[in-house]
């Protein structure tokens, strides 16, 4: 599964046997979004994060995607 930000740089993710729920159901993901489908999937692979580590982990995907530190935007949703 792949992460497209707007600005068109691709972030490889791993695919799981289900995809993440989109909230919006406009397959494109805002942060908040993004840290939910990272928290599923982690917890889906017996990964145990602290709210913490998993906001540092999120706010790193997000920043090098390339979107907007304030965690403004949104990232279009590719699955391949």
């Amino acid at each position: 599964m792949n992460f497209v930000p707007m600005g068109g740089t691709t972030v490889d993710m791993p695919s799981s046997s289900q995809p993440p729920l989109l909230t919006t159901g406009d397959n494109r993901l805002v942060e908040s979004e993004l840290r939910e489908a990272l928290r599923a999937s982690m917890e889906e692979n017996g990964m145990l994060f602290d709210a913490g580590e998993l906001d540092d982990l999120t706010r790193a995907l997000w920043e090098d995607a390339g979107m907007p530190q304030d965690g403004s935007g949104e990232m279009s949703l590719q699955v391949s």
